[in-house]
This record gives structure tokens, C-alpha cells and sequence, in this order.
């Protein structure tokens, strides 16, 4: 869900899971921050956690 923090800033949680041939699937949660600019909506942080 994106969470609006102000006119101009907003975030989001999302989640990963990446499947390889090394056994079994990595898991791992992103937290973005957003911010508008000029040219739309921009990345402003993105933080990666391992969940396992």
C-alpha cells in the first residue's frame, strides 16, 4: 500500500522473492520513499531487508 506523507512525498513496502537453481527462494522486503518532481514521480530511497 503507498502511504501519502505530503503533497510532494509518499512511500511504499513491497515484497521480493527470487527463485535460483541454489536452492531454496530468497525473500526480502524493499521500503520506498517517493518524492514529485518536475518530470513525475521519483525515487527518492529504497532500503532492501532480507526476511530469509
Amino acid at each position: 500500500m503507498t502511504r501519502v506523507t505530503g503533497s510532494d512525498e509518499a512511500g511504499r513496502e513491497s515484497a521480493m522473492q527470487l527463485f535460483t537453481d541454489a536452492g531454496a527462494p530468497k525473500v526480502a522486503s524493499f521500503h520506498d520513499r517517493f518524492v514529485r518532481t518536475d518530470e513525475g514521480w521519483r525515487f527518492s530511497e529504497r532500503r532492501g531487508s532480507p526476511i530469509f
